[in-house]
């Protein structure tokens, strides 16, 4: 039998929306046999212990939140020992026509600085203005993310 994954689902907000997707991931990796630990930032738990790490901010000028960049600052040697995944929510999914496309494949400089500084292995972009659903490429009539939407437990 496998053992059980311990994730960190940790998230910086400004109006709610990175929270409600950070909610919707922590219950797809729960409903999946994860033990899921969600927190806003401020509140982030400990990370020993923990053998995945998925942060969230919102994205305001190009940029995570200050909450999040100064907890990536003051965790970043464990945050670079863990599997860290991060997720952005900002603007540039809801964006239309090929100057949608190609903003929404564009990393933002300082973001991807702070992934590169904690080695995650992922990083991803959401809008929840668009809707939960086309940002993570959710079907209709279905609360889980579909496997090519999901973090492997692994």
């Amino acid at each position: 039998m496998t053992p059980t994954r311990k994730v960190a689902v940790i998230y910086a907000t400004e109006q709610g929306s990175t929270r409600d997707i950070a909610e919707f991931v922590a219950a797809d990796l729960a409903d999946r046999g994860a033990e899921v630990h969600l927190r806003e930032v401020g509140y982030a738990p400990g990370l020993a212990g923990f053998d995945m790490v998925i942060l969230g901010s919102a994205i305001h000028n190009m940029d995570f939140l200050p909450a999040a960049v100064d907890y990536i600052g003051r965790n970043r040697a464990e945050l670079a020992a863990t599997d860290v995944r991060l997720f952005g929510v900002g603007l540039g999914p809801a964006l239309r026509g090929p100057v949608g496309r190609r903003i929404g494949r564009v990393v933002p400089e300082k973001i991807a600085a702070l992934r590169d500084a904690v080695h995650a292995r992922d990083y991803r972009l959401s809008c929840l203005r668009r809707g939960l659903r086309a940002s993570w490429r959710i079907p209709e009539g279905t609360n889980a993310l579909p496997s090519h939407g999901r973090w492997p437990l692994r």
